[in-house]
């Protein structure tokens, strides 16, 4: 009896879902629980977890888009490897990173059971892509239809596994009859190398306070927010802005117009490897992402007790509670995050509640949880 996990790339660097997959399979591997990860590119992410000794097979199965979906010889072709490979392997779950892989898989016996992650994040404009009737050209058609009729059929899965309750809230809107198939379990990530309750008193005696952003160079992640927020703070001396961002090429003209605009407010360095230093420096994770499945980086600044301020937006509110570990402002409301900002820095008592509410708050989400918690539903 042993697991299939197959996973598409989905990026040219290790990405939120690779860095899950890792956790995932690393809590698998303690429990000695067998199972396989099927994957489609020997590419970095690819090295990185069979460096990691996660038991990821390379095999060429289609990828996401209209391209690939057309592509009947590809398709044909992995549908006949994977009957062979389900029987030689005693497969009885099967777990898809995406609904898209769905749609690939041959036709699947009734007792292997099928479930499908929902790890991506959801705003107004995914609704109202779905509710669309008029369309510009052809193309535009064809775009809708195979997101709504192809790519997000979740038809064949016995379980949709939803990453927060906004995840969960988008699967019910798609269709009534997936509202049985879903089950909430919050994402999670390895915290064990960011464990320290007692930095708080530390952190908030420091004299230089050092508020810290992180993510791509885009608007849905926040990055001018951060920016617009440290350029209203600009007058109080003792807040240090510091916006951590990995190189992206497809915004490279964002980031050089953020960079020239907002220089003179905030310190933008690369991404690191090791979040947990910039995290145990830092005073606050300013998080302004305008859309997030189940941030884990929110995870990991709670975890070295870090009180946190976002947008009240999808994903988001699923790990900053308003008033407990932080504060939820509505999207675009910069005098409130910028009030909000002083008052947790500049108030000790309320900066140890938010801190010590933010560990605790941290220790739930642990890959240890989430695979107890596949069991219990016998999903693996």
């Amino acid at each position: 009896m042993s697991i299939l996990i197959i996973k598409e790339k989905r990026s040219e660097k290790i990405d939120g879902t690779i860095v899950h997959l890792l956790n995932f399979c690393k809590e698998l591997n303690r429990r000695n629980i067998e199972y396989y990860v099927l994957y489609n590119f020997k590419d970095y992410a690819f090295n990185f977890l069979k460096k990691q000794k996660i038991n990821i097979l390379q095999f060429d199965f289609p990828k996401s888009g209209i391209k690939d979906f057309l592509n009947f010889k590809k398709k044909n072709k992995f549908k006949n490897f994977l009957n062979e490979f389900l029987i030689h392997k005693n497969i009885t779950k099967i777990i898809c990173y995406t609904p898209y892989l769905l749609g690939v898989l041959p036709k699947i016996n009734k007792n292997i059971n099928i479930s499908c992650l929902n790890l991506a994040s959801f705003g107004k404009e995914d609704f109202n892509f779905f509710n669309k009737k008029n369309f510009n050209n052809l193309r535009s058609f064809i775009n809708f239809f195979y997101y709504k009729y192809i790519y997000f059929n979740y038809e064949i899965a016995d379980n949709i596994i939803c990453s927060g309750n906004d995840s969960a809230q988008y699967i019910r809107y798609l269709k009534e009859s997936y509202k049985k198939k879903i089950k909430i379990l919050f994402n999670f990530t390895d915290l064990n190398g960011f464990k320290n309750k007692n930095l708080l008193i530390k952190k908030f005696n420091r004299k230089k306070k050092i508020v810290i952003g992180l993510g791509r160079f885009t608007i849905d992640k926040g990055a001018e927010d951060f920016c617009i927020i440290a350029k209203k703070q600009n007058k109080i001396n003792n807040y240090k802005f510091i916006y951590v961002a990995p190189f992206d090429k497809k915004n490279s003209q964002f980031r050089k117009r953020l960079i020239v605009k907002y220089k003179k407010y905030v310190s933008f360095i690369g991404y690191k490897k090791n979040m947990r230093t910039i995290f145990v420096n830092s005073n606050l994770f300013l998080f302004l992402s305008r859309r997030e499945a189940f941030p884990l980086v929110c995870l990991e600044s709670m975890r070295v007790s870090t009180p946190i301020i976002g947008w009240n937006t999808v994903g988001v509110r699923d790990v900053v509670k308003h008033n407990k570990n932080g504060y939820l402002s509505k999207i675009g409301d910069y005098q409130n995050v910028s009030k909000n900002l002083t008052m947790i820095l500049d108030n000790k008592n309320l900066y140890r509640k938010f801190s010590i509410n933010s560990y605790n708050f941290s220790k739930k989400f642990t890959p240890y949880f989430f695979v107890n918690n596949f069991k219990k539903l016998k999903l693996i």
